[in-house]
């Protein structure tokens, strides 16, 4: 049963004019307002986040490089419309990590203990497929066995065409990286951060499970298209 203020309320509504009606509501419900707003946002964003989230189709890490551009991510786009379904994957190039083969270099921005801890990890779950870094970085981690013997699955043809280039980095007479230092792609979007070495090598990491797909993008890094 209503009160008499909410019968006078009722009946005052019924004359009121459209603007005394609009400054009443707005008035009345403003934080509650507000409040369903607010959740509704959060439901919504959780919503796009839980469909919209991408398989990483392929990760690349770059270890001890700095962008050039600030989208210089950019660069796995040209691939990514050719070679995945871009709708539900997506290329990550990931170039957080700095490492130091060397604890006493300087011009490393830091010897990345918790990077390196994070990459192992990385690794061994199979989430990275390539590791780009200076011959020193990628020996250093293939004396760790990251890296896979590329004869194991590289085609005959291409691993001797880059065998007559002098592309390969061999450890202990095992093939496991390919010289990049001529990927216009590279050196246009990034800057090799870590100390002078002899080449900059792409290794392609145990456990990946896009071993394909990750020799095609090695081959666009190099042809630049």
């Amino acid at each position: 049963m209503m009160d008499k203020e909410e019968i006078k309320r009722r009946e005052w509504l019924k004359q009121a004019s459209f603007k005394e009606k609009m400054k009443y509501y707005s008035s009345y419900y403003t934080i509650p307002l507000i409040i369903a707003l607010f959740f509704a946002a959060v439901g919504i964003s959780f919503v796009r986040t839980f469909i919209m989230h991408k398989e990483s189709a392929l990760y690349v890490t770059l270890v001890n490089f700095a962008a050039l551009k600030e989208d210089s991510a950019a660069i796995a786009d040209p691939f990514a419309k050719e070679h995945i379904n871009t709708r539900r994957q997506e290329i990550v190039i990931d170039n957080s990590s700095y490492i130091s083969a060397d604890e006493s270099e300087v011009n490393v921005l830091k010897y990345g203990y918790e990077d390196e801890q994070r990459l192992m990890t990385f690794v061994f779950t199979g989430l990275i497929d390539i590791m780009i870094s200076g011959d020193d970085v990628i020996e250093r981690y293939a004396e760790k066995q990251w890296f896979d013997d590329l004869s194991t699955f590289m085609d005959a043809d291409m691993l001797a065409e880059f065998e007559k280039e002098g592309r390969i980095l061999k450890y202990g007479g095992v093939p496991i990286a390919v010289r990049t230092d001529d990927s216009a792609l590279l050196n246009d979007n990034y800057y090799y951060n870590g100390r002078k070495t002899d080449g900059l090598y792409a290794a392609f990491t145990a456990n990946s499970e896009h071993r394909e797909l990750a020799v095609e993008f090695l081959q666009y890094l190099l042809d630049g298209k």
